[in-house]
């Protein structure tokens, strides 16, 4: 027996799949930022590698965590709060993407696009965190394509 790897189920389970690891970008970003927000607050400083892995995160968690530090401590309470709301409208999107809303896809993308134009205007070095974050786009709008192609594989002949 063999298996037609062109055959309806096959291309749909590819691209739930393919859906499913562009929503996962939403996750990945929410947590990146909390983290970074967690290790700001506590005054950690982190190595290199792991800076440039924060370059995935939210730049705008960035902002309120250094904002923060100028208030003090109540002012790093604040921040967690802060970017744990930003960061939960992040797990929303997750949460919608990966059950093949379209419209999370976009409005997810669009933010985190408007953080990458705000790293771009207002960073001296952006260029790893707007790589990064291209990257990411690159693959968050390949779930909105899948979501497409979903659809229309499950539309009658």
């Amino acid at each position: 027996m063999t298996i037609n790897v062109n055959s309806p189920i096959e291309q749909n389970v590819r691209e739930e799949m393919v859906v499913k690891r562009s929503a996962s970008w939403f996750l990945f970003v929410a947590l990146i930022s909390l983290i970074n927000s967690v290790l700001s607050v506590f005054d950690v400083h982190v190595a290199f590698l792991l800076r440039l892995w924060g370059g995935l995160g939210l730049a705008i968690t960035e902002l309120v965590s250094v904002l923060a530090h100028r208030g003090g401590g109540v002012g790093s309470i604040a921040a967690l709060i802060i970017n744990g709301f930003i960061s939960g409208i992040f797990l929303v999107f997750w949460n919608f993407a990966r059950k093949g809303h379209k419209w999370t896809f976009w409005a997810g993308a669009g933010l985190y696009a408007l953080d990458a134009l705000w790293i771009l205007l207002s960073w001296q070095r952006p260029y790893i965190s707007v790589a990064f974050h291209a990257l990411a786009l690159f693959f968050m709008l390949g779930g909105v394509y899948a979501v497409s192609r979903l659809q229309r594989l499950e539309q009658p002949s």
